[in-house]
């Protein structure tokens, strides 16, 4: 009777012992959505092609850049401190250029505690079926070409967002359309063909984001007449950006993020002398650039 007992007691109590030695904690398929909504010193390295499309000019396309901070939260999304510099080796075309700050999008929702209106801030709580309003924008960007010396300085870019899907909710991340409508000021000087001074524009279009797992797809569009000559000075900014993303060990005890992408962009300007824009080819109207990048974050905050 005792022999049996003993059994019937190990009986019992293998079958938890298994479960809790054994059995691994479940996969999170989405694991990288929310990881490091906080990015400190991202590098990126480009090398791709540059067209000229009208003026039959086309090399090789070399970037490297760095971005001090970037935030990728529910309901902000913005840019901190970034410089960069192309260069067209075969064309003896080289840019530099950059900006203080780029709000993406700052969306305004509802408070979890009442209806006042809340935007995202530290500790701060945002009901996650709100957020269907917002507003981006830059201040102080530049844009100089070494070769010719033309520069242009963005003072200010505001715009008014709208958003399909709550800001403040998980969906948000997943996928994202952002139509878009406001204003810049730009300053030019060393206009080649003449033309410096002041250029108020209207800035019309969209961002978009959609994430397949790892995978995120991010197209963009401009359009920016001159109010002071609506048909005759006006551009076209068009990219799509396929990117996949990862970690590496960084300089952070969690990992940070590692992003490789492909990069399509193509822009248009009736007036290129006027054009605030790194990628633009000096004199074409129409450039096109085709770009493999590859992004390392060197710290990262993640979520807790």
């Amino acid at each position: 009777m005792r022999p049996l007992l003993i059994a019937a007691l190990a009986g019992l109590a293998a079958p938890g012992a298994s479960l809790a030695e054994d059995a691994p904690p479940a996969a999170d398929p989405d694991a990288l959505e929310d990881f490091a909504p906080l990015r400190i010193a991202t590098i990126d390295l480009a090398a791709g092609l540059a067209v000229g499309l009208d003026s039959g000019a086309s090399g090789a396309d070399l970037r490297a850049g760095v971005l001090g901070a970037a935030v990728d939260l529910l309901g902000l999304r913005a840019r901190v401190l970034r410089l960069e510099v192309v260069g067209r080796p075969s064309l003896g075309s080289v840019a530099v250029g950059g900006g203080l700050l780029t709000v993406d999008a700052w969306m305004v929702g509802a408070s979890n505690v009442d209806d006042r209106p809340c935007l995202w801030w530290p500790e701060v709580q945002c009901d996650g079926s709100t957020g269907f309003l917002g507003f981006g924008g830059s201040l102080l960007g530049f844009a100089h070409e070494t070769s010719s010396g033309r520069s242009a300085l963005r003072i200010l870019e505001l715009a008014v967002l709208a958003s399909p899907t709550p800001a403040f909710g998980a969906s948000w991340n997943r996928f994202r359309f952002l139509p878009r409508a406001g204003a810049s000021l730009d300053v030019l000087w060393r206009v080649p063909s003449g033309g410096d001074g002041v250029y108020p524009r209207l800035s019309v279009g969209f961002d978009a984001g959609l994430r397949l797992g790892l995978v995120e797809i991010e197209p963009s569009l401009r359009w920016r007449p001159s109010l002071r000559s609506f048909t005759g000075d006006w551009g076209l900014e068009a990219s799509l950006r396929i990117m996949l993303r990862g970690r590496w060990d960084g300089l952070s005890p969690p990992g940070s993020p590692l992003r490789l992408w492909v990069e399509l962009g193509y822009q248009y300007w009736s007036a290129p002398g006027t054009a605030f824009a790194v990628d633009q080819l000096p004199g074409a109207a129409h450039t096109g650039v085709l770009r493999l990048v590859v992004a390392p974050t060197l710290f990262s905050i993640v979520s807790p």
